[in-house]
């Protein structure tokens, strides 16, 4: 796993949403639509794993850790975080009483990615539109943004912990 994987691919869900000018295939906007959110998982994951394992001849243990990473956990984090509040448990843990917006954004746009990647994948019904389609590209560019701005903060590292063992990580203390 290289660390522009992820930039390779947001680059692709805008390249598959422009591919056909005039009434672009389903095929192409929802493989577009998986990679936008693939993209934002794959950069949540790349900057845990860098924050776990900072060396970089320990780049074979962050492979094997990057692959421990589940939707169903990162979705439940991301769930906790876009509610805007803090669980209790967290709450000693964090520099604020409230969440940076910037934060819950990211954790939001997680979730609406992943709904959208599954209907895109599965619901053969679903029918995409490309500007809809561009707006999925572009949230996840932002949440790409947001992140590197919050990324050196308490509340970021404890939401990629969180997002490696959301289990754990809702325990109380």
């Amino acid at each position: 796993m290289t660390s522009t994987f992820h930039h390779g691919l947001l680059e692709q869900a805008f390249h598959l949403a422009n591919r056909e000018r005039k009434r672009p295939s389903q095929a192409s906007l929802r493989r577009s639509v998986s990679a936008s959110y693939y993209a934002l998982f794959h950069y949540l994951i790349d900057e845990a794993t860098k924050r776990i394992c900072r060396s970089k001849d320990h780049s074979p243990l962050r492979y094997h850790l990057a692959r421990t990473f589940q939707h169903s956990n990162m979705r439940n984090v991301a769930q906790q975080f876009s509610k805007n509040s803090i669980p209790e448990n967290l709450r000693q843990v964090f520099d604020s009483n409230t969440l940076d917006k910037r934060l819950v954004f990211v954790a939001t746009s997680f979730i609406s990615l992943q709904d959208n990647r599954v209907k895109a994948d599965y619901d053969l019904d679903a029918n995409f539109q490309k500007e809809k389609v561009l707006a999925f590209a572009r949230m996840s560019k932002s949440s790409f943004d947001s992140w590197r701005e919050i990324r050196r903060t308490i509340q970021a590292d404890t939401f990629l912990i969180g997002l490696h063992n959301q289990k754990n990580i809702n325990r109380q203390a």
